[in-house]
């Protein structure tokens, strides 16, 4: 075996893109979306920046793949998002140590970018409005869409 195969590592796509979701989510939440860059994503997952267009796209992509990726557990039991024993604690431990993630950043920061928005509002009417519209909808009420998106807008601040 020659030197040079001795220092080629073997090329583990799947954990390339871990890497680099985790290292977006993280920086996209402590700095934004504006003010992170895409040579930061590649230096904080240990890779070659430009991965990133080979496995995402573009900035815009690989943000909207956090807001994705950053989907939480359905409950089985149940098949709807529930608070468990213990999240709250573990998003503001989260939010603490590394800042609000994408989703919450989405929620708090508008962005120039009109893909990233509407892929901010789709997740996170997704996440809110549709769950609470299910809930109203399972107590009898009447346009149980409208009096969601109302509520989950009055909660965000209408954005």
């Amino acid at each position: 075996m020659t030197s040079t195969e001795d220092t080629v590592r073997p090329r583990d796509a799947s954990r390339t893109k871990r890497a680099l979701l985790e290292a977006a989510e993280e920086l996209f939440g402590r700095h934004g979306y504006e003010r992170t860059t895409l040579r930061e994503i590649g230096e904080q997952a240990g890779v070659d920046a430009a991965l990133i267009a080979r496995y995402f796209g573009n900035k815009a992509s690989i943000y909207i793949a956090c807001l994705e990726a950053e989907e939480p557990a359905r409950d089985a039991d149940h098949g709807s998002n529930q608070l468990r024993q213990g999240l709250v604690e573990r998003v503001i431990d989260r939010a603490t140590r590394f800042g609000p993630t994408p989703v919450l950043q989405a929620i708090v920061v508008p962005t120039d970018d009109p893909h990233v928005g509407l892929a901010a509002r789709t997740v996170v009417a997704r996440r809110t409005v549709g769950p609470l519209r299910d809930r109203i909808a399972a107590g009898g009420l009447d346009r149980a869409e409208l009096r969601a998106e109302i509520a989950v807008a009055a909660l965000t601040g209408g954005r």
